[in-house]
C-alpha cells in the first residue's frame, strides 16, 4: 500500500513539476523530469524515506496507516523533495558536459544519484526543525 501511495505522491509532483517548467520555459528540467523523471524521483524518494523513517519502521507501518490521507499528504512533501533533489543533481551531472541519454541509460546512475541525495541529507539533518517542518514521520 505505502508503495502505491509514494508511486502515486512522485507522479503527480512530477507531472506538476513539469508544467512548472514548461510555463518557465525549463528546456533542461522538462527533459529530465520527461525522460525517467518518475522512476528516478520515485527512488530519491525511497532514499529520503528510509534516511527520515529508517527502513525497519516503514516496514512496521501498517496498512490502515500507509493507506490514510494523512500519510499521502506526508509522502506529497517527500516527492516534492525528490523532484527538487532529483532535477538539481540532473541539471549538475550535465552542466558537468554529461549526455542526458547517456546518463539514463548508465548503471552508475542510480549510485551517483543516491551519493548526492545522502550528501544533501546530512546536511539538511543537521536542523532537526527543518527535517521535522519539511518531512513529517510517517506513522
Amino acid at each position: 500500500m505505502l508503495a502505491w501511495q509514494a508511486a502515486d505522491a512522485a507522479d503527480q509532483k512530477v507531472q506538476e513539476a513539469l508544467k512548472e517548467s514548461v510555463a518557465r520555459g525549463d528546456k533542461s528540467e522538462e527533459r529530465i523530469l520527461r525522460r525517467g523523471g518518475k522512476i528516478y524521483v520515485l527512488s530519491v524518494m525511497a532514499i529520503i524515506l528510509a534516511e527520515r523513517n529508517s527502513a525497519a519502521a516503514l516496514g512496521r507501518l501498517r496498512r490502515e496507516v500507509a493507506g490514510s490521507q494523512e500519510t499521502r499528504r506526508r509522502l506529497e512533501k517527500y516527492a516534492e523533495l525528490a523532484v527538487a533533489w532529483y532535477t538539481e543533481i540532473l541539471k549538475d551531472l550535465l552542466d558537468s558536459g554529461a549526455d542526458l541519454n547517456v546518463l539514463l541509460r548508465s548503471p552508475e546512475l542510480f549510485g551517483k544519484i543516491r551519493d548526492k541525495v545522502l550528501t544533501r541529507w546530512r546536511v539538511q539533518r543537521l536542523s532537526p526543525r527543518w527535517v521535522d517542518d519539511a518531512l513529517p514521520k510517517l506513522g
